[in-house]
C-alpha cells in the first residue's frame, strides 16, 4: 500500500518531530524524571499523523507522555494567554497556531523561549 504525503501531514508530523525533539532533550537529564507534553493540533481530523509519530516517539522513550489535543488556534492561544496572565502554567506545551495567532501571541508574551 502506498501513502502519499500530503501537506498536512507532512507539518503534523514535523510538529511532533520539533517537539519531540525540543522535551527529548529535557528527558535526558533526568531519566527517572517523567516528562508530559501537551501538544494543540488543528480540528477536522488534524490529529492522525501527529497522534502516530506522538506514539512511535513514546514507544521509543518511556518516560515521556504525549496528549495530542485537537482545537483551534484562536481558542487555545485565548487558553494559553489566560493562563499567562493569571501565573498559572498553559495546558498547552506546543502547537500549530495559524500566522494571526502567532503574531497575537507575541504580542501578548504567550511564547516562552526553549533554551
Amino acid at each position: 500500500m502506498t501513502h502519499m504525503l500530503n501537506r498536512r501531514h507532512f507539518l503534523g508530523a514535523a510538529g511532533v518531530s520539533a517537539a519531540a525533539l525540543t522535551f527529548g532533550t529535557a528527558t535526558r537529564s533526568s531519566a527517572a524524571e517523567r516528562v508530559q507534553i501537551q501538544q494543540q493540533v488543528w480540528t477536522g481530523a488534524q490529529e492522525i499523523v501527529p497522534q502516530k509519530v506522538a506514539n512511535a516517539f513514546q514507544a521509543a522513550n518511556p518516560g515521556v507522555s504525549i496528549t495530542v489535543s485537537p482545537g483551534s488556534s484562536n481558542a487555545v492561544l485565548n487558553t494559553i494567554v489566560a493562563a499567562r496572565k493569571a501565573g498559572s502554567t498553559p495546558p498547552i506545551n506546543v502547537g500549530f497556531f495559524n500566522l494571526e495567532n502567532t503574531a497575537r501571541g507575541r504580542a501578548e508574551d504567550a511564547w516562552v523561549p526553549l533554551d
